[in-house]
């Protein structure tokens, strides 16, 4: 090849290094990696070299008979472009590079791709005119043979032609049929599903926008031919194009102008006849779309033909899918032919669909009746005048039916009938709004039927679901119907005998306090709360404590709103009141404690929906449980009635903590400075009772029987944010007092909240605190430690201090979490301290959670439980007798929190200590181990199918029931052994455990006998896998 320098007499500007450098990518088969263009683009930019300066340096590279030598110089020209700034290509420059790149030489299919790729970059360009876009697609018409070229070419001038569309659709436009011609030369036979996509949306635009009138059967050539998409991709595909992207793709090019109507209807028709479901409902989803652009007229050729092919699709269903994409198509129908009216002299669609419908409806058994009512349904969610139609005619035909019919036993299908239709006229406004004056009057005769049907058993559930749609249909019936209708269901509610019936009662009395609140109030509250007892002798009753039980469920469920909400609160709270103060019998105390779970409950649920009304209803509400529980523990001597229990004392915490995380920071400051007054001696503004005098002086952290009072105060502050936290209190002080009345609390119930408490503290105002409260934390555990009747208590204490340090991220909970691993080997305290292990990472309390304010760091549980495995996989093997099993147990204790990935990636080296963990005698510990080897052998088989046939023997022990066995802990644990036994034939190749097979069955058949339902629902799904076990 001739040098640069030879061909052309270079101004002596220009640098002779740019020379060289040319010369020596043009002479380099692979340039992939050349950083020229970007050296050249710099040189350009600081005005050192021109962009045409560029192309005469090139020279005759770019015409170059070479083809290696012509591509690259081509390739790096375009390199350059692409990486210049458009302020630098100015129109000059631009015009001159158009005609080259568009001249028939450049176009080649040799040169195709960079010349396309520089037309790219030239198409974005400000400097880039009308003109130049008609060169370009012009050229691109006479000269590119797509045919010829491979996907990743084409898909290059496809996205020129998109640029253009999206840049210069003038110009395309002006180009008239000359441009509508060569696109469709361009777009005929392309059958890659990468290009398609493209292509399908640059004729989208083309019909919409365009001209098309002239060309209307040649765009529809190139874009019917396709229908339908049988492309399926390949599992991985890396390109991410399903079918579903075509089809949709291609169902807005088919529906996108009126024009293809008189085309595609008839073949429409003939695709319906397809025997493969996908293609039927991709023909159903398209003529969906399509009726409403087609229009009116357009479609009234072939309406009749198309109702009588969705009616077979509905009328003889074999796929529910095909079903309702024909009744979709049938409202899309119905609202193109009946937009505005009915010609009721005509044998219109709508007149021949109500019709048949009719007719089939005289049959109300008969499948073709459900048929029809689905066809009604749909029906009732298109226009206007079709719902009125319908709604008229059907309801109608169906109370004449009813009235008439001399059969009793069809009466419920019929009533079933009604129901569906008044369900699809609720579900919508616009059906609503239309059909209430039509059933206005027969709104009596619908009440009385239903009002009849409710009688029997057979009828009720459709009785039940058509009285509620009644109350749901707005302006249909006035207040008293209203009322009449829930006095009903109320009936119905109350009838536990029948759950199924209630249960419906009460689902549809929650959707009619969304309207009629004030009803559900006035006449079914009232009946529900007078089924919970005031005095503890009712509790005796067992009818009376399945009464109160439905109930509490119902308000459960229908107290979530506004009006409801408070009244449930201050009903159930005086119940409270009532039975607090009597002596602690155990129904009494089971009644109290679903009184309080009902409301906790119901904030939850509040809480989770996301409901901002929660303080504005229970402003009072926490002064009032407060009061009724701190009252009756002011006594120093031991208190007999229902309000010392410290379940219950938990179950109010557990309420009042819901309450505070809805409060506004203010709202919160406040509370917290009515707990400083609390702890100072006053409880009186907790209580709200500021004009009472103290009866005895408080202080519950002094006081053991007032020691009950700090479950409340403990609760009510765990959801404080940490501006709110102890106002008025200094942290360091009032922590070392907590740590003080630990020394003193037996009862592990006012420790855990104490222990709750600190960490709270700790975790929220760790800024706050003073570096030796930490060491006052160790000194204070120390003497605990040193009690053995404290050693488990003063253990869960420091497992939930470090938990408030780690949560955080701070260094320091790493060091404590170094002590706690160094008791292991005391053997007083080691398997004590191997189970606190676990509070760590245990976050299902959400007493440290963000929704309690509390400061977490992202993947603490992750670092944490990976920092504490790793710790107990290197003392492991050095470990003996009972320090083995002291590691066995925290390993066991760790396993249920540690994340699934942590467990997989640690699985190698943890194998060996999961293998000897299964002979852990503890029931709860056995089922995390359990459970970590199924989730693994489901996720990583690879770390457990060496290690197989040892842990089916163990699984096959640990699945049968034992004289030992029959707790509830225990059969959880013989379930999680029945379900890794489970994974093992999905993973595990047959010929690795056909010798134990039968032995695996022998034991699944005495599994199956077991004593508890869930554990032989476990042993059956077991069997049955291990029955279809075979190579």
């Amino acid at each position: 090849m001739k040098r640069v320098s030879e061909i052309w007499h270079v101004d002596d500007c220009l640098d002779e290094m740019a020379m060289w450098q040319i010369e020596g990518y043009l002479a380099t088969e692979d340039v992939s990696e050349s950083l020229l263009p970007e050296t050249l683009c710099e040189r350009i930019v600081s005005k050192e070299l021109t962009l045409l300066g560029l192309v005469k340096l090139l020279g005759s590279a770019l015409t170059e008979e070479d083809d290696g030598q012509r591509a690259r110089g081509l390739e790096l020209l375009s390199g350059v472009m692409s990486n210049l700034p458009p302020e630098r290509i100015g129109r000059n420059e631009t015009r001159t590079l158009t005609d080259f790149f568009t001249s028939s030489s450049t176009l080649q299919q040799r040169c195709l791709v960079q010349a396309v790729s520089a037309l790219q970059t030239l198409a974005l360009l400000p400097s880039f005119g009308l003109a130049d876009a008609i060169q370009v697609c012009q050229s691109l018409f006479d000269n590119v043979d797509m045919p010829v070229n491979v996907q990743s070419t084409r898909l290059l001038v496809f996205r020129l032609i998109d640029t253009m569309m999206a840049h210069h659709r003038r110009a395309l436009k002006r180009m008239g049929n000359t441009f509508l011609s060569g696109y469709c030369k361009l777009a005929t036979g392309e059958k890659d599903p990468r290009n398609l996509r493209l292509a399908f949306s640059i004729a989208r635009v083309i019909l919409v926008e365009f001209d098309i009138a002239e060309r209307v059967e040649d765009l529809f050539d190139i874009t019917f031919c396709y229908f339908p998409i049988t492309f399926t991709p390949p599992p991985g595909d890396p390109y991410g194009i399903s079918s579903e992207d075509l089809q949709t793709a291609l169902r807005a090019c088919l529906s996108a102008t009126p024009r293809f109507g008189p085309l595609a209807l008839p073949l429409f028709l003939d695709k319906l006849q397809a025997a493969v479901p996908a293609a039927k409902q991709q023909t159903l989803r398209a003529l969906s779309a399509c009726f409403p652009v087609y229009g009116h007229i357009i479609v009234q050729e072939h309406a009749r033909t198309f109702w009588e092919a969705f009616s077979v699709e509905v009328f003889h269903a074999t796929e529910t899918e095909t079903e309702e994409c024909a009744l979709d198509a049938l409202v899309s129908l119905l609202n193109t032919m009946h937009a505005e009216s009915i010609d009721e002299g005509k044998d219109t669609v709508a007149q021949r669909m109500i019709n048949v419908c009719c007719e089939e409806l005289n049959e109300p058994d008969k499948q073709k009746a459900q048929a029809a009512i689905k066809i009604l349904s749909a029906a009732l969610t298109s226009s206007p005048v079709i719902i009125s139609v319908v709604t008229s005619r059907a309801f109608r035909h169906l109370i004449r039916l009813c009235s008439d019919l001399e059969e009793p036993a069809l009466r419920p299908a019929v009533l079933k009938s009604l129901a569906s239709l008044l369900t699809s006229i609720a579900q919508t406004d616009a059906a609503q709004h239309v059909a209430s004056p039509v059933l206005l009057p027969l709104k009596d005769d619908l009440i009385s039927l239903f009002g009849s049907g409710m009688r029997f058993e057979s009828s009720r559930l459709s009785s039940i679901d058509g009285l509620v749609q009644l109350t749901l249909i707005r302006d249909l019936l006035p207040k008293n119907e209203v009322a009449f209708v829930v006095q009903q269901l109320n009936e119905v509610f109350i009838d536990t005998s029948a759950s199924g019936a209630s249960n419906l009662a009460l689902a549809g009395m929650v959707r009619v306090a969304k309207l009629h609140a004030g009803v559900i109030e006035h006449v079914t509250l009232p009946v529900i709360l007078s089924a919970l007892p005031t005095t503890a002798d009712v509790l005796l009753d067992p009818e009376a404590v399945v009464a109160y039980r439905h109930a509490l469920g119902a308000l459960s469920s229908l107290c979530l709103d506004g009006a409801l909400f408070e009244m449930m609160t201050i009903r159930v709270l005086a119940r409270l009141e009532v039975m607090l103060p009597q002596v602690a019998t155990r129904p009494c105390l089971t009644y109290c404690h679903h009184l309080l779970l009902t409301l906790s409950n119901v904030l939850a649920t509040k809480a989770a929906r996301g409901d901002v009304d929660i303080a504005h209803h229970t402003s009072r509400l926490i002064s009032s449980i407060s009061r009724i529980f701190v009252v009756p523990n002011l006594s120093n001597e031991k208190v007999a009635c229902a309000s010392a229990n410290l379940q219950l004392l938990q179950d109010a915490g557990r309420v009042i903590e819901l309450i505070v995380r809805s409060h506004t920071v203010e709202d919160q400051k406040n509370l917290s400075l009515l707990i400083t007054a609390a702890y100072q001696g006053d409880y009186t503004p907790l209580i709200d009772q500021t004009d009472k005098r103290m009866q005895v002086e408080f202080d519950p952290l002094c006081h053991a029987a007032q020691s009950r009072c700090l479950i409340l105060l403990a609760y009510a502050q765990l959801s404080l944010r940490p501006e709110a936290l102890l106002l008025d209190l200094e942290p360091g002080a009032f922590v070392q007092q907590v740590l003080s009345a630990a020394l003193h609390m037996r009862d592990p119930t006012i420790l855990r909240a104490a222990s709750q408490l600190l960490a709270c503290v700790v975790n929220k105002l760790r800024a706050r605190l003073d570096p030796s409260v930490l060491l006052q934390f160790e000194a204070t555990w120390l003497e605990l430690r040193q009690r053995s009747a404290h050693s488990a208590q003063s253990l869960r204490l420091f497992g939930w201090l470090t938990r408030a340090l780690v949560v955080r991220g701070d260094p320091e909970g790493y060091k404590w979490t170094d002590r706690l691993l160094a008791t292991f080997v005391e053997p007083e305290i080691g398997r004590e301290a191997a189970k606190a292990l676990a509070i760590i990472p245990d976050d299902t309390d959400e007493m440290l959670s963000r929704e309690s304010f509390a400061v977490i760091k992202m993947l603490y549980r992750q670092r944490y439980c990976t920092y504490v495995l790793r710790k107990l996989m290197s003392a492991y093997p050095s470990a003996q007798g009972e320090a083995q099993n002291v590691l066995l147990i925290a390993l066991s204790s760790l396993l249920k929190h540690v994340p699934q990935q942590i467990c997989v990636s640690e699985s190698p080296n943890l194998m060996p200590m999961l293998l000897s963990a299964l002979e852990v005698t503890d029931d709860e510990l056995l089922a995390n181990v359990l459970d970590t080897f199924a989730m693994l052998a489901l996720t990583a088989p690879e770390s457990v199918i060496p290690h197989v046939s040892i842990l089916v023997n163990a699984l096959i022990r640990s699945c049968t029931l034992t004289a030992k066995s029959d707790s509830a802990t225990a059969a959880a644990a013989r379930i999680s052994a029945l379900k890794c036994l489970a994974a093992f034939p999905d993973m595990v190749p047959y010929l690795k455990l056909h010798p134990q097979k039968a032995t695996v069955l022998r034991a699944l058949g005495k599994a199956v006998d077991d004593p508890r339902k869930p554990v032989r629902k476990a042993a059956v799904d077991c069997r049955s896998k291990w029955y279809k076990y075979t190579s």
